[in-house]
């Protein structure tokens, strides 16, 4: 494999996880902004259903952030970003059948292909 190809599989690695961290900030904004509301207009006295709803959406905003950091810096190849991914990687593996498939596929290229682990520093 070319040196070219290793860096373009980073590449596509690295602009997947932005697009699911990106997902995650927006998550986190509509669960903050619209989940109070959801569960006041449901129900009386699910004021602690909507701080729940707020708290989880705070929550999301945070790893999504964190997931935006991480894989920024795994694209400026940061080794301990590719050992972070990889454990991600592990963690998608549950989320059949889209997750699994990506995520050996992640791990095949982070953890097992030398020319992608020689990327990094």
């Amino acid at each position: 494999m070319e040196k070219q190809t290793a860096k373009t599989i980073v590449l596509i690695i690295a602009i997947l996880g932005f697009i699911g961290a990106g997902m995650a900030l927006l998550g986190g904004l509509a669960m903050v902004f619209f989940g109070g509301v959801f569960f006041e207009s449901m129900m009386q006295g699910a004021e602690v259903f909507a701080v729940l709803g707020g708290l989880a959406g705070v929550m999301l905003i945070l790893i999504g952030a964190l997931e935006l950091w991480i894989f920024y810096k795994f694209l400026k190849y940061a080794n301990w970003a590719r050992i972070v991914v990889i454990i991600l990687s592990v963690l998608m593996l549950f989320n059949f059948p889209l997750g699994t498939v990506l995520g050996a596929l992640y791990i095949y290229f982070l953890a097992f292909n030398e020319d992608v682990k020689k990327l990094f520093k």
